[in-house]
């Protein structure tokens, strides 16, 4: 008998990523754990805010599987119209073994490209980079906003597992003049220029 194929969701965007994500990172965490899932990495758009809360539930959904009654948050039922909680869902149906690792991470979107980029941590100190260039973009930026370059990213991303999601090749790269020579050139010539700053830790997605 063959082993089971072991899987992993390396990008997942919850609810803050406002109008693209819509599931809360307790709710995403449950349910890999329910899915036998060996990973999963909570990626939203240029932040890390979800992260902590899917660190919570995971600690959590390991009490609970241990004394097999202690309810977690995702499975709490809320009226929006009272402010209370009431109840709980039916009992999860979470397979024996290790629950999912949690991978932070962040999808990086820039203001002078249209690749986006997976950024996921090797180490703490990969983390503690990521941290420091999400903090240079929202500093640029207005609230709620973050404002990150190229040029960011060759000096920022050292630690970090880089994964390239490039756009359409049908569809025009918004920084580039239209009708403009080289539209998927610049792209792939940006990709070159991130495997050759980060040998071995840039994948296309």
């Amino acid at each position: 008998m063959s082993d089971p194929v072991t899987c992993a969701e390396l990008c997942v965007t919850s609810n803050f990523t406002f109008l693209t994500g819509a599931s809360h990172p307790e709710e995403l965490v449950t349910r890999a754990a329910e899915l036998g899932l060996a990973a999963i990495a909570i990626t939203d758009r240029n932040s890390l805010a979800g992260v902590v809360r899917a660190h919570s539930a995971l600690r959590e959904l390991a009490r609970a599987r241990a004394d097999g009654a202690l309810p977690i948050r995702s499975q709490t039922r809320h009226d929006p119209s009272s402010r209370q909680d009431f109840g709980t869902h039916a009992p999860l149906a979470i397979p024996s073994g290790p629950l999912p690792r949690l991978i932070p991470g962040a999808r990086l979107v820039l203001t002078d490209s249209a690749v986006e980029w997976l950024a996921l941590p090797m180490h703490r100190a990969g983390y503690a980079g990521l941290s420091r260039l999400l903090s240079l973009g929202k500093r640029r930026a207005d609230k709620g906003d973050c404002h990150l370059t190229r040029a960011d990213l060759l000096a920022g991303c050292e630690g970090l597992m880089l994964v390239a999601l490039v756009p359409d090749p049908l569809r025009p790269d918004p920084n580039i003049p239209a009708g403009g020579p080289g539209q998927p050139r610049a792209q792939v010539a940006e990709l070159e220029a991130m495997a050759r700053r980060y040998p071995g830790a840039c994948h296309i997605g």
